[in-house]
Parts: C-alpha cells; sequence; structure tokens
C-alpha cells in the first residue's frame, strides 16, 4: 500500500516537471514520433524514480540524472533550449530541498533528532506525509508563477 502511493506521489512529480516547462513555455505540436518519444522517456524516469525511491528517499547522483533525463525529453518535446536544464534542476531542487528540510523539521518538532535517518532508508507513513506535504508546496509555488508569469518575464524568459 505504501509502495503504491509513494509511487503515484513520484509519478505526479515527474510529470510536474514537464507540466511546468509546458505551463510556461508551451511548445509547438512537434509530430507525432517525438510525442511517443516523450511520453517513453517520461514513463522511463518515473520507472526509474520510483524504483529509486524504493531503495532510498534521497540520492544526490539520481537527482543529477533525472535532472539531465528530464532536460534531454524536453529537447525533445519542446525544442533545444538552455533554459530547460535551469528549469529542470531548479523545480527538481526545490522538491528534494524541501523533502530534506521538512523532515529535518518533522524530527526537532518530534524531539527525535534521528527522524531524518529513518526516513531516508525505509518507506513509513511520515515519508509518504512528508512527500505530500512538499509536492503540494510546490505545486502551490508552480500556481503562483504561472499566475504571474507576466510580471516574472525578466527571470523567465532571459534564461
Amino acid at each position: 500500500m505504501l509502495q503504491g502511493l509513494q509511487a503515484l506521489i513520484t509519478a505526479i512529480e515527474i510529470v510536474g516537471s514537464f507540466l511546468w516547462v509546458g505551463l510556461i513555455y508551451p511548445g509547438k505540436d512537434r509530430g507525432l514520433v517525438r510525442r511517443i518519444g516523450s511520453a517513453i522517456g517520461v514513463v522511463l524516469v518515473m520507472a526509474l524514480t520510483i524504483f529509486q525511491r524504493n531503495i532510498a528517499m534521497y540520492s544526490r547522483h539520481y537527482l543529477i540524472l533525472c535532472i539531465i533525463l528530464c532536460t534531454l525529453i524536453c529537447f525533445l518535446r519542446f525544442g533545444r533550449k538552455r533554459r530547460y536544464l535551469v528549469m529542470t534542476a531548479f523545480y527538481y531542487e526545490t522538491v528534494y530541498c524541501l523533502d530534506l528540510l521538512t523532515g529535518i523539521f518533522v524530527g526537532y518538532s518530534v524531539s527525535n533528532p534521528n527522524f531524518m535517518l529513518e526516513q531516508l532508508n525505509r518507506l513509513k507513513i511520515d515519508r509518504i506525509i512528508i512527500y505530500l506535504f512538499t509536492r503540494c508546496v510546490v505545486i502551490a509555488i508552480l500556481f503562483f508563477i504561472f499566475s504571474m508569469k507576466d510580471k516574472f518575464v525578466f527571470f523567465l524568459f532571459t534564461v
């Protein structure tokens, strides 16, 4: 049950990175082959991430690999632009930092300094709650940025 919830949250996280790029920089219709290729890439990244999350909550090397894979898929789907690397890196770094900071904060709130270490290597309901909370925060931030897109033109369109 917990693995299924973690897989669902992870799938939403991965799809969210592509929605983030697609909302800010809507791409032209690139053809059926590119859409199928990007869909296969998204499924591959989701499967790799779900597999990785079953082993550990956080991996710096996997984070870098995920950023590179997602950027390549964005190149395929939306065209080749350097800003996709910046956007996917920003997205995943935000998610991972929020996971870690939330876990540390909760650990100190419940007077258990080893709380985060317990979450890193074992799948428990606490980790699922942390994932849910941080993904909701990221989604709220994305909606805020998208709603204020015209005011963020200096940042979003000059990268």
